[in-house]
């Protein structure tokens, strides 16, 4: 008895609780409801996956296949025609990017080890590529030749970046340690700053406390 007077008495407020709360309320929740799951992904993690969902539009509109939901083997076969232009670790950002895009249909999205036909096809390709990323060669001389003939050194702009890129093909640094990927990611202990340079006659002095370490 006592416990169905708790569970009455909770119905209760809430009701009450629903009906103090004006309505414009309500629709305020709801839109920050809404603007808030949007926000849960990032500008260029939302490109990336609507460019996947082309992909398997225009995979399956060719071939006729039912693009959601999709069925294992169609995304077997996705993946297959996939993999003759595209990396392993690329192809999985395409299968998080149909995951996401069933998930928001209201589909029942299975994991990639449950699926044995699609587990086994990734797990072939995986061993056929590979995965590993492709390295990019160091900057030689002669392609720093090639960049000084066409800066202009009458140009402030112009030697102030070719002194950076000396700067950092003598210190042999990495592109993480003088650019960064946002405006707002400036790492003052890994990137190079003015602050770390100091100008003595004809020479450049490197401060000792200048990032010099791999990123």
């Amino acid at each position: 008895f006592r416990l169905y007077r708790k569970v009455f008495n909770l119905h209760l407020f809430t009701i009450i609780f629903r009906a103090y709360i004006p309505v414009e309320e309500h629709s305020a929740i709801e839109d920050l409801v809404k603007f808030y799951a949007s926000m849960s992904l990032a500008p260029n993690t939302i490109s990336t996956y609507k460019s996947a969902e082309n992909n398997l539009w225009f995979f399956c509109m060719f071939y006729s296949y039912e693009m959601v939901p999709a069925s294992d083997a169609t995304l077997a076969r996705f993946f297959v025609h996939m993999a003759q232009t595209m990396s392993f670790n690329s192809l999985k950002v395409q299968w998080s990017a149909i995951g996401e895009l069933h998930r928001r249909n209201g589909c029942e999205w299975h994991t990639l080890s449950s699926r044995r036909l699609v587990f086994q096809v990734m797990r072939g390709i995986k061993r056929q590529i590979g995965c590993s990323s492709k390295k990019k060669h160091a900057i030689t001389i002669e392609e720093l030749c090639k960049m000084y003939f066409h800066l202009d050194m009458s140009s402030p702009f112009d030697v102030v970046w070719w002194g950076a890129a000396l700067a950092a093909w003598f210190l042999m640094l990495r592109k993480d340690n003088v650019t960064s990927a946002k405006e707002d990611a400036f790492n003052f202990n890994k990137n190079l700053a003015r602050g770390d340079f100091a100008m003595e006659l004809q020479h450049t002095v490197l401060d000792g406390d200048a990032p010099s370490r791999w990123s």
